[in-house]
């Protein structure tokens, strides 16, 4: 039966679950070494189940082989993990205790590569209503949990812990041919690999890209004298004119497949010798051969733009994340670090150190530069670094900083950032009352891509719809019954900007010395925030307590379907905008509407005392388009109010002044909104340009500038 509808009168063909409904996660979330022991960290639940208990607990995981379908035992031990249930997206269910570890021990490892070569896959079983569920477990993509990991054994075996078709796997690779070393000298590509005495030698390695492939003998070498290690050596050289001759411009990247062919022509993949060392050529200005490797130790060739590789990551005392490496571009100068945000189109421009080839660059994570306005923490997410011309327009010509494939194995890097005083609480997980440090990690995606990602700043109590569904039900509920305060709780755009309307009416209140309590809400760290507001963290504790005790909440975006006024509180909803689009009830018809949040528009505008309105067109259309049953304020949005204040003059100067306008200039702003039918995705929309700027150049001549907002 479907959790929460059993009092409702639907048939049972509706609300019973079926095998279908009842889908298996299985999630790695670590991979780590621990002495010659293999250990996997990850979660697994059954969608639409509880967390099984009691006899239900009885777990377990198995490698079974690809081919043959042997299963051999692993033990499992359960653990917590709350990501387990932020993952899920679901309300109903906690899968905290749904975290395991399986440990892989180095005798079992030694087993499985006496079985040669071939794939193991690993699976977690889980005890459920009709049997048992089983599921092989998948990858992340970034972090140990997404990437291959090489390990050489003492019989010459080769151990690739890693994924195949996302499915986490142990294989077992037979290698008798390695590439001991690979380097440039004088102009020429110098290729040493190893041959297992016992084993026969290929004759050629292949250098292939697309249509493109080059050949190269291989050659015996002598061995040193007094020499008595299992290997026979061979030699391939490769012209590196020849390599290089059709290289793309600007900073495309050309890869090369390298591979051993024997006599009867079959390629072998080209294996790393443990030890291997990476390495880099200029070629051409502005221009490498990388000598590579990747996750399964496989030899990596690619002709690319000089990339800026980080071989030295420290943290200071203070907190601060140094990154040191190479950059050796004759054009260094003419760079700019940028850290760029991997999904909210935001960046900061960071200050780099450069001398003779190398770099260094220092990150206050607590205080990353902003294009305007104060330093302010980095926001949640991955956070990636690039060196870009100062005179570029955008990111199109970017070029990654990437980490030493030899420090691959040095992250995660955890660290936490710098300590500040007494500091605001931006919610319950970030630099609480009492200034501690928030906690950062630098780690991986796409094998050397260095990202930073700051942890959430919603407590493990707070973050997820599970947990966010709990505090709403039942803290939100608990706190409306304690007595309302004298205090105004404010939400700008969803906390994530000190501005519009609210700003408008909080600074009005202090301005008139009004005594009440000030509660800003502040989303991921995003805004700075006016020293006499406390802040709390929108989703957090702390702000549904708040929401449940001001007397006066001041909004211009929803509060959320949830949301009831309680007797003796007063909602404001300042809204943000004059319609020259479709909005609420009138996009029903067209595929941008919501049925589900236009059926909820008459109960949330209800919970509003009062919906401001800045002039008659809006009045008329926000009424029926949001099924507005009560007051609405046609006095104009207060955020207008700088327009008619004394000091208007003075204000319009200093922004003149900020933005570089001349003396003189008629200025035209034009800012248009977001429409929802222009999407990167659900929550991220496109610049919809309806404007012909080449047009507009001409037609306002060089009386005026236009501001493209």
């Amino acid at each position: 039966m479907l959790p929460g509808l059993r009092s409702l009168a639907l048939p049972e063909r509706i609300t019973a679950l079926e095998r279908p409904d009842l889908k298996m996660t299985a999630q790695l979330t670590s991979v780590e070494w621990r002495g010659d022991d293999l250990v996997w960290g990850g979660y697994a639940f059954v969608a639409n189940l509880p967390r099984p208990s009691g006899r239900m607990l009885g777990r377990s995981a198995v490698l079974e082989h690809a081919d043959s379908g042997e299963r051999v035992k692993l033990r499992l031990r359960r653990t917590r993990d709350e990501q387990a249930t932020v993952a899920s997206g679901q309300a109903l269910h906690c899968y905290d205790r749904t975290g395991f570890e399986v440990v892989v021990p180095a005798r079992r490892l030694r087993e499985l590569a006496g079985h040669g070569a071939g794939q193991w896959f690993l699976s977690v079983g889980i005890p459920g209503p009709g049997g048992t569920y089983e599921t092989r477990v998948r990858q992340r993509e970034v972090g140990t949990a997404g990437h291959n990991q090489v390990r050489h054994l003492a019989d010459g075996s080769r151990l690739v812990v890693g994924f195949t078709k996302d499915a986490v796997s142990i294989t077992v690779q037979q290698s008798p041919v390695e590439v001991e070393s690979c380097t440039v000298v004088d102009g020429e590509l110098v290729l040493v690999a190893r041959v297992r005495s016992g084993h026969k030698a290929p004759t050629t390695v292949s250098v292939v890209e697309g249509d493109t492939r080059v050949d190269s003998p291989l050659t015996a070498l002598s061995a040193p004298p007094g020499s008595a290690d299992a290997f026979r050596r061979y030699r391939a050289v490769f012209s590196l004119d020849r390599l290089t001759a059709d290289d793309p411009p600007g900073i495309k990247t050309r890869q090369f497949k390298v591979t051993f062919r024997g006599a009867e022509g079959r390629g072998q993949a080209a294996h790393l010798a443990e030890g291997f060392t990476t390495g880099r050529h200029r070629f051409a200005a502005g221009r490498e051969l990388a000598v590579h490797r990747d996750g399964p130790g496989r030899l990596v060739l690619a002709t690319r733009a000089v990339r800026a590789v980080v071989d030295a990551m420290t943290v200071t005392d203070g907190g601060e994340l140094v990154l040191t490496g190479a950059y050796p571009r004759e054009d260094a100068a003419g760079k700019r670090v940028v850290l760029r945000h991997g999904t909210r189109f935001e960046e900061k421009e960071l200050p780099v150190e450069l001398a003779d080839g190398r770099f260094t660059i220092r990150i206050d994570p607590e205080a990353a530069p902003q294009a305007d306005g104060p330093a302010l923490p980095l926001c949640p997410g991955r956070w990636y670094l690039f060196f870009r011309d100062v005179d570029a327009w955008d990111k199109s010509e970017d070029v990654p900083v990437t980490l030493r494939p030899e420090q691959v194995g040095e992250l995660p890097l955890r660290f936490s950032g710098p300590q500040r005083g007494s500091g605001q609480r931006h919610g319950s997980g970030q630099q609480p009352a009492g200034g501690q440090p928030r906690a950062f990690t630098v780690d991986r995606r796409n094998f050397d891509r260095i990202f930073i990602e700051p942890e959430r700043l919603l407590g493990p109590d707070e973050h997820g719809t599970y947990r966010q569904r709990i505090l709403r039900e039942e803290h939100f509920h608990k706190q409306r019954k304690l007595p309302l305060r004298e205090a105004v709780l404010y939400l700008s755009f969803g906390g994530k900007q000190f501005s519009d309307s609210p700003r408008s009416v909080h600074e009005e209140l202090v301005r008139r010395g009004v005594e009440v309590e000030h509660i800003w809400t502040q989303d991921e760290g995003m805004p700075e925030m006016p020293p006499e507001a406390r802040v709390v963290g929108w989703g957090s504790r702390e702000w549904y307590e708040a929401l449940a005790r001001c007397r006066y909440v001041v909004v211009n975006t929803p509060v959320g379907d949830w949301f009831v006024t309680r007797p003796g509180q007063r909602v404001v909803q300042t809204w943000h905008g004059t319609p020259l689009k479709k909005v609420g009830k009138d996009l029903l018809g067209s595929p941008q509407a919501s049925p589900a949040y236009i059926a909820g528009l008459p109960h949330s505008y209800r919970q509003y005392d009062f919906v401001v309105s800045p002039n008659a067109h809006t009045t008329e259309i926000m009424r029926k388009a949001y099924s507005i049953e009560g007051e609405m304020l046609e006095s104009g949005y207060p955020r207008n109010d700088v327009f008619h204040a004394p000091d208007r003059e003075e204000r319009a100067a200093r922004v003149r002044e900020r933005l570089g306008l001349p003396e003189g200039k008629k200025v035209v702003l034009y800012a248009p909104t977001w429409r929802e039918d222009q999407r990167h995705a659900s929550k991220l929309y496109k610049l919809d340009l309806r404007i012909d700027l080449a047009a507009a150049q001409a037609e306002l001549g060089e009386d005026h500038v236009l501001l493209f907002r």
